[in-house]
């Protein structure tokens, strides 16, 4: 037998090393054209949408400076009000703390204390509010209308 050159087994290990190369030479084989217009249709569609990317950028980019600028105020705010809540929730937790004690000592009276402690506060609450809106010019209208004080 004459050696009519590569087995195919040969052929296959040598193609097997190119991988994907192999296949982008089978396309091209195949249709020349279309794998030619593939890659520039691909450069061409990401430039396109490079360019749109871009120009919406462009556009937002003032809508991105105040919507950042706002945030800067929102912190400064949160910055500024912890001052005045920080102490506020302090004392909060600290009756809490009080009433959890007062109604573990309570034993089997505890959720009659628990009720009257909410009693409390919703009624404060109202009194506060009413008094608050004493101090507004239509508030103040409008509790003396319902007689409220």
């Amino acid at each position: 037998m004459s050696d009519d050159g590569p087995s195919p087994k040969q052929v296959a290990k040598a193609l097997a090393g190119l991988g994907d190369s192999f296949w982008a030479i089978v396309r091209f084989a195949r249709n020349p054209f279309g794998f030619v217009a593939g890659i520039i249709s691909t450069y061409v569609v990401g430039t396109i949408l490079y360019f749109g990317r871009f120009l919406a950028g462009s556009i937002l980019a003032p809508f991105r400076i105040a919507a950042d600028s706002l945030g800067l105020v929102t912190n400064r705010a949160v910055l500024g009000l912890s001052a005045v809540t920080n102490p506020l929730f302090g004392l909060i937790a600290t009756v809490q703390g009080i009433l959890i004690t007062v109604v573990q000592a309570a034993g089997p009276a505890g959720p009659i204390l628990i009720g009257l402690a909410a009693g409390a506060v919703v009624y404060l609450s109202v009194r506060l509010l009413i008094s608050l809106a004493g101090e507004v010019p239509v508030g103040s209208s409008l509790v003396d209308f319902l007689r409220l004080r």
